[in-house]
């Protein structure tokens, strides 16, 4: 974590649909990507296991991620009223890694 006691959510929104919202959790996609810490976090050791574990949703469990403070991803991402998580399909949006 980046922030001590910084907290993620993972949504469930359909039978096998799930997002995680990382917060200070994981920042950018490339935070996670190439397990890159940023300059100021609380602990190293408690952040690289925060980014096994949301890395472990994503890429094993097949969530899709919204990370804290990118703004590669928020480019992409629908505003209001539009919806974030589609009543059909995939997600309009990249939320995946680009793997």
């Amino acid at each position: 974590m980046g922030t001590r006691r910084a907290t993620s959510l993972l949504v469930r929104t359909g039978k096998n649909a799930q997002i995680v919202c990382a917060s200070d959790a994981c920042y950018t996609r490339e935070n996670m990507d190439r397990d890159v810490l940023p300059k100021v976090l609380w602990n190293p050791s408690v952040m690289r296991d925060s980014l096994a574990a949301l890395r472990k949703l994503r890429d094993q469990a097949g969530a899709a991620m919204f990370y804290g403070h990118d703004p590669a991803q928020w480019e992409t991402t629908p505003r209001a009223p539009a919806p974030v998580i589609p009543s059909q399909g995939s997600f309009p949006f990249s939320l995946r890694s680009a793997r």
